[in-house]
């Protein structure tokens, strides 16, 4: 297979969305017009007629080139309408310009292989395709019983909520201690979900009309991905998130959709996606460090 290094002005958008949007593998993170978002010097590798294609997500520090994960982008490397070998994301991987010494990089769950360089990284999905009641069935007795509670307090659910609304909340409440950069990243990230796809916002508003809690879901393909939850105290507190939750399933159950929890390694936010029947599934993080050993240290 031959197998081409692109710079990021180099690289056909328009066809190398058409391929996305054919993949097996499709994912919101591989299309240019997020990725020019999430990290705008992007370059790429491409086979021929972009039949397979990789993103590669080019940063700059002290001078030294990389390749590192965006935020926000939790899956790319190669995307494809044909099956990806393992044979063929070797090829990528010997593919990728020597010059780029520092390698991390996440494979999405569809790019199987083996190597000494990768880790494994948890994701959750909850297949929607089953009835409501069948789906709650799957739900832990928590989750269950903070449904309960949050039902007897006098909130309210809003479906036509701003992508303001939502950033604005999450900024007022930014537990993941964001830059103000992230923030407007995320809220263009957003933004071009709305244009482009199909976006639903959830929130929650509390008896003084404020809102407390809100879940932003990206349609793409089957796959319905979350770039945004936030709640306020009093939100966490009254478990106003659970409402989301259950409001967003009974809306989208029987659908052949799979709703995708994003995962984490942290315990506790896997318990709660556990606790919507979410099954486990795994994706990949290859990291090389070819750096001087003067300079290894330098992306910590």
């Amino acid at each position: 297979m031959n197998i081409r290094y692109l710079t990021h002005n180099e690289i056909d958008k328009k066809l190398w969305d058409v391929k996305i949007s054919g993949s097996l593998n499709q994912r919101i993170y591989g299309y240019s017009g997020w990725l020019d978002i999430a990290s705008p010097k992007w370059c790429a590798l491409v086979s021929d007629n972009y039949d397979f294609v990789m993103p590669l997500l080019v940063k700059k520090k002290f001078g030294i080139s990389y390749i590192a994960p965006a935020k926000f982008t939790q899956q790319i490397g190669i995307f494809s309408p044909a099956e990806i070998s393992a044979e063929i994301i070797s090829g990528f991987i010997n593919s990728i310009p020597k010059k780029y010494k520092y390698l991390t990089i996440h494979f999405n769950s569809g790019n199987k292989f083996n190597s000494e360089y990768i880790s494994e990284k948890p994701n959750h999905l909850l297949n929607l395709n089953s009835s409501y009641e069948a789906l709650r069935k799957a739900f832990s007795t928590n989750t269950k019983r903070n449904i309960k509670k949050a039902k007897l307090l006098k909130f309210s659910l809003d479906k036509e909520l701003s992508v303001e609304d939502a950033v604005s909340l999450k900024t007022n409440n930014n537990i993941n201690s964001l830059s103000n950069n992230d923030l407007t990243v995320l809220k263009s990230l957003i933004h071009f979900v709305k244009d482009r796809f199909a976006l639903k916002i959830y929130g929650i508003i509390n008896e003084k009309s404020q809102l407390i809690s809100v879940g932003v879901f990206s349609f793409c393909g089957n796959r319905i991905s979350l770039p945004l939850i936030a709640s306020s105290e009093e939100g966490k507190k009254n478990f106003a998130s659970f409402l989301i939750f259950d409001a967003f399933i009974q809306d989208y159950a029987l659908q052949n959709k799979i709703l995708d929890f994003e995962g984490s390694a942290l315990p506790g936010v896997a318990r709660f996606f556990e606790g919507w029947g979410a099954k486990p599934e795994i994706y990949y993080c290859y990291k090389q460090n070819n750096l001087p050993l003067f300079v290894r240290l330098f992306k910590k």
